[in-house]
């Protein structure tokens, strides 16, 4: 193939650019070894015909050689540091034999441990449930200290209900309290596994079983979080069987594995009445454990208050004097207009999230800095 005359300085200035790069890379030695090695490859495949293996045979020269100058003496000199002896082998072994080590990392507990008591301690008017959870962890790490699994009971496991109103934190405490629990080194595994009434949907009942059995066995070593258990409790005079046989193949799991699983169940107030009410289910499941009750309640307004501010705060807008000091008033008249439906925080992130709305939209109609106005709360 000819190249084109105009082409030539292109691919004079192409070749000294590779020919740099390999000298700053490579070295001198071994640059000139590849050249020798071209020169005498192109020449054996002009004799034998053989020129179309020679970008392979040249790919795996360059492979190795661009490899071995971390390991050799001479490449660690051309590149301005010390020499470095090669590596031993064990006497008998090689290098391809041996697979390269594969560490799985765990979380730390300490800092997973410590994330979780940051949460719990966050929960605002929650003291007295507070208070519960550290009770709970005392007798389980008194229970670790001489030996004995768990919260040091004999039933084969442990289930903490935590029961009251919405929005009152219950599903963010039992997911902190799992990482307390693994950084107190009372479970050895940093997970925790949900088991909701949806996973129910599409199972019959011959399957309700083989579910409980497979949620329980994926949480070994950790938490199963049992949400909204209300289900579990089965209709007034309808069909439970479902709830009974998930709960007969969480038990099963239980019984092959003692100790090495928590419940935690969440719920309404009274949910652990409901529960003993399936007299199948207390006989199946809840007689045969150590069952704990964990209390919360509604929280008070200047709880809700400081959320409503947390809120603003990670939005990073600021509230008008005005607004804030009638948020005490309006808290108090959105829980006396929902009466039993109101769900605490819950309810105060979904009224910020309109008041923010609001707010956008006065400012950029306005083309004034973001802030929370009395207006903007007047629009609800």
């Amino acid at each position: 193939m000819k190249i084109p005359l105009p082409a030539l300085p292109l691919l004079f200035a192409l070749v000294w650019l590779v020919a740099q790069f390999l000298l700053a890379m490579l070295g001198w030695a071994v640059v000139l070894a590849i050249v020798l090695w071209v020169l005498v490859a192109v020449g054996l495949a002009r004799h034998y015909g053989h020129l179309r293996e020679i970008p392979d045979q040249l790919g795996m020269l360059l492979d190795r050689l661009i490899a071995a100058p971390a390991s050799t003496p001479a490449s660690a000199t051309a590149r301005g540091g010390p020499a470095m002896p090669p590596q031993a082998s064990p006497p008998g072994a090689s290098v391809r034999s041996q697979p390269p080590a594969q560490t799985v990392r765990k979380a730390d507990p300490a800092a997973v441990g410590a994330q979780g008591a940051r949460i719990i301690e966050n929960l605002h008017g929650l003291d007295r449930t507070k208070a519960q959870l550290n009770d709970l962890l005392t007798v389980a790490t008194n229970a670790r200290s001489t030996g004995q699994p768990g919260f040091g009971t004999l039933a084969p496991a442990t289930m903490l209900i935590f029961h009251g109103p919405a929005g009152t934190g219950k599903t963010q405490a039992a997911e902190a309290f799992a990482a307390v629990l693994y950084g107190a080194g009372v479970i050895t595994e940093p997970s925790l596994v949900p088991l909701r009434s949806g996973h129910m949907a599409d199972q019959s009942a011959g399957s309700a079983f083989e579910l409980g059995q497979k949620a329980a066995e994926s949480a070994l070593g950790g938490v199963l979080l049992i949400e909204d258990a209300e289900w579990m409790a089965g209709t007034s005079g309808g069909d439970d069987r479902f709830a009974v046989e998930v709960a007969r193949g969480l038990m099963q799991t239980i019984s092959a594995h003692p100790h090495e699983l928590i419940l935690i169940a969440t719920g309404g107030p009274g949910l652990r009445a409901k529960l003993i009410e399936n007299a199948t289910l207390d006989r199946e499941l809840l007689s045969k454990l150590d069952v704990e009750d964990v209390a919360f309640e509604d929280l008070a307004t200047p709880a809700l208050v400081t959320i409503f501010r947390q809120h603003a705060g990670a939005r990073q807008v600021s509230l008008h004097a005005s607004a804030d000091m009638k948020l005490t008033e309006l808290i108090d008249a959105m829980r006396r207009d929902a009466g039993d439906r109101f769900d605490n925080a819950v309810a105060v992130r979904r009224w910020f999230d309109r008041i923010y709305k609001n707010a956008q939209r006065r400012a950029a109609s306005e083309q004034v800095p973001l802030q929370l106005m009395p207006a903007d709360f007047k629009l609800l």
